[in-house]
C-alpha cells in the first residue's frame, strides 16, 4: 500500500507533517500527495480526505470563514503557521502525548474540526473517526482528548451514548456557551469536562474553563495568550498565531491578564426601550428552573425598538402557569418577557451553534 502503514500501539513518527495516523493507519506525506487516501476509500468522509490533501499541498495557507466573533463573518486566509502553533498550545495545555487518541466528530469543513486534525498530525496523535452528526457514536475504546457542541453533548448524555466503558481523558466542548443545566446533567465519568473560548480568527480555542469533576467560574489563557478589556469588549492578543490585538464582540469580566468571566456577546444585546438586556445573563438565571430547550431573543417592536422574546421548545401539556411563576420569582419586571413563542425545534448552524434569528423567523405560525 505505499505509504500506508498499521500502527500498533498508535506509535508514530516524530516529524509530524511526515504524515497522519487515522484510525491506527499511518498514511505518509508522499502517500497522501500521490493520491493514494482518496483512492484507498477507507475514509466514507469527503470533506476530511480534502482537508488533509489540502494540508500536505505546497501550500502556506487555506481559505477558511470567520465565525462572527469580531464582525460580520467573511473569509479568510488562514496560515498554516498559525494552525500549527495553536494545535502545539492545546497540546501543551493537556499534556498530550504521541501515540494517544483524538477523535473527529465535528465537520472537516470548519475549523473546530480542521484543527482536531491538526493536532493529530502535530502532535502525533491517532486521529479515530465517527459519523459526523447531531449525536455521534463514540468508538468502543480509550479516548485522549475528544471535542463536541453543547448541543451533541447533550444529545449523547440523553440517549446513553456518554459516558463509555473505556477511559475518556479530556472533553472539549465548544461553539456555544455551556448551560448549568448541562453540566448538572453529566453522569459520572472518568473523563475531564472543559467549556472553550474561541473562534476562527483565533485557530480554535486561546482559553478554557473546567466544567467537570471540578468546576471554575472563569476562563484560563492557553499557552502564549493574554487579555485586555477595551469598552467592556474582550481584546485576544496571541502574538504566536499572529494575532497581537485582536478586539472580539464578547462582553467580559477580566480577573487578570489571563482569565476572565464571560458575560455575553454585544451583537445578542437586546435593547428595548432604552434598556440594554443580555440574552445570556437571563438564560442563566433560568436554567435551572427550565427544563425544556429555550432562549430569548430581540424581536422588532415599533415602540421599543426591540421586544423581549421567550423562545421554547413546544411540548404536550406544558404547564405555562409555572412558566409564569418562574419568569415572575427569578426575573426582574424590565428582565421579563413580553413575549412568549413555542416551536416546534431549535435550529442549529452545520457548526453545531443555536441560529437563534432563523429559529425564531421560520416559526412564526408558532406564536402563543
Amino acid at each position: 500500500m505505499g505509504g500506508i502503514t498499521r500502527i500498533e500501539n498508535a506509535q508514530c513518527m516524530k516529524d509530524a507533517d511526515k504524515g497522519i495516523i487515522i484510525n491506527d493507519l499511518y498514511w505518509s506525506r508522499a502517500s497522501i500527495r500521490d493520491g493514494e487516501l482518496s483512492r484507498s476509500k477507507s475514509i466514507q468522509d469527503t470533506a476530511l480526505v480534502d482537508f488533509i490533501e489540502m494540508w500536505f499541498d505546497d501550500e502556506d495557507s487555506f481559505w477558511g470563514q470567520t465565525s462572527g466573533s469580531t464582525g460580520i463573518p467573511k473569509k479568510m486566509k488562514i496560515a498554516k503557521a498559525d494552525c500549527r502553533a495553536s494545535a502545539m498550545a492545546t497540546l501543551t495545555y493537556f499534556s498530550l502525548k504521541e501515540g494517544q487518541t483524538a477523535l473527529l466528530s465535528m465537520p472537516a469543513q470548519y475549523i473546530a474540526g480542521r484543527m482536531m486534525v491538526v493536532r493529530a498530525i502535530v502532535g502525533g496523535l491517532n486521529l479515530l473517526t465517527t459519523t459526523v452528526s447531531s449525536c455521534p457514536i463514540l468508538p468502543n475504546r480509550t479516548l485522549d482528548l475528544t471535542a463536541f457542541t453543547p448541543h451533541q453533548f447533550s444529545n449523547m448524555i440523553s440517549t446513553g451514548q456518554f459516558p463509555i466503558p473505556h477511559t475518556m481523558s479530556v472533553v472539549l466542548l465548544g461553539g456555544a456557551p455551556v448551560s448549568r443545566e448541562l453540566i448538572d446533567q453529566i453522569p459520572k465519568s472518568s473523563a475531564n469536562i472543559y467549556e472553550t473560548f474561541g473562534m476562527t480568527e483565533t485557530y480554535s480555542h486561546v482559553a478554557i474553563k473546567a466544567i467537570y469533576p471540578s468546576s471554575q467560574s472563569y476562563f484560563e489563557a492557553v499557552p502564549g495568550v493574554n487579555f485586555t478589556v477595551v469598552d467592556q469588549r474582550l481584546k485576544i492578543h496571541a502574538p504566536h498565531i499572529n494575532q497581537p490585538d485582536l478586539l472580539t464582540n464578547d462582553r467580559v469580566d477580566l480577573l487578570s491578564d489571563t482569565r476572565f468571566v464571560w458575560i455575553g456577546r454585544f451583537d445578542f444585546v437586546i435593547n428595548s426601550g432604552g434598556v440594554k438586556l443580555s440574552p445570556e445573563v437571563l438564560e442563566d438565571k433560568l436554567n435551572p428552573y427550565i427544563e425544556e430547550p429555550f432562549y430569548f431573543y430581540g424581536a422588532p417592536d415599533q415602540t421599543l425598538g426591540q421586544r423581549l422574546v421567550l423562545v421554547m421548545e413546544s411540548k404536550e401539556n406544558f404547564d405555562m402557569k409555572n412558566l409564569k411563576n418562574i419568569l415572575y420569582e427569578h426575573l426582574s419586571k424590565l428582565e421579563r418577557p413580553k413575549e412568549i413563542i413555542f416551536v416546534s425545534r431549535m435550529i442549529f448552524t452545520k457548526s453545531g451553534k443555536l441560529d437563534r434569528r432563523r429559529t425564531f423567523l421560520e416559526n412564526q405560525s408558532s406564536i402563543q
